[in-house]
């Protein structure tokens, strides 16, 4: 029980020490109609670091946002978005792989 303790107290700490300090929120809407054509995110590109947020807010309805492997960073957890619904997305590094 004592090395599962230290396991979990090292993998937080080593959370807390991946976290940028300075980390930004975004908010990307998810909308039927854009100015770059029918079912956009506006924005469409995000330039991020480790330790920010990305919500995806769900301006129209029957959208939904979800990680598309080979499209997020090696290491990043993948995510799935219920329709209709905002889900907000911290990208964060782990311990095998500070992505």
């Amino acid at each position: 029980m004592l090395t599962l303790s230290k396991k979990l107290s090292f993998s937080l700490i080593l959370s807390f020490i991946c976290i940028d300090l300075t980390s930004e929120t975004y908010t990307v809407k998810m909308l039927n109609q854009g100015a770059t054509g029918v079912m956009v995110f506006e924005p469409a590109f995000l330039k991020i670091n480790v330790g920010d947020t990305v919500t995806f807010e769900s301006t129209d309805a029957a959208h939904n946002s979800a990680s598309i492997p080979g499209m997020i960073p090696s290491g990043a957890s993948p995510w799935n978005g219920q329709l209709s619904r905002d889900i907000s997305v911290t990208f964060i590094c782990n311990e095998s792989n500070e992505t």
